[in-house]
């Protein structure tokens, strides 16, 4: 690997964004593809000490902090 794209573990950081349930859970959207390489990447991080940061979004029962997007 090109010493200018090699991450450098010693002053790295991972963050994860919204890979809860509805992402991750057998049959959603990553499961299958996306999961196996965020695990990767997360276990060397965890191997080498370096932080992981989870960011999720708690949403209301009501739904009425959703983002309301476009349907086309």
């Amino acid at each position: 690997m090109d010493k200018y794209i090699r991450p450098n573990l010693k002053k790295a950081a991972i963050i994860t964004i919204d890979t809860q349930n509805d992402f991750s859970l057998p049959g959603a959207v990553a499961a299958y593809d996306v999961l196996p390489n965020i695990a990767k990447i997360l276990n060397t991080c965890r191997e080498n000490n370096v932080p992981i940061i989870h960011v999720i979004r708690i949403y209301k029962e009501d739904a009425s902090n959703v983002d309301k997007g476009k349907v086309h």
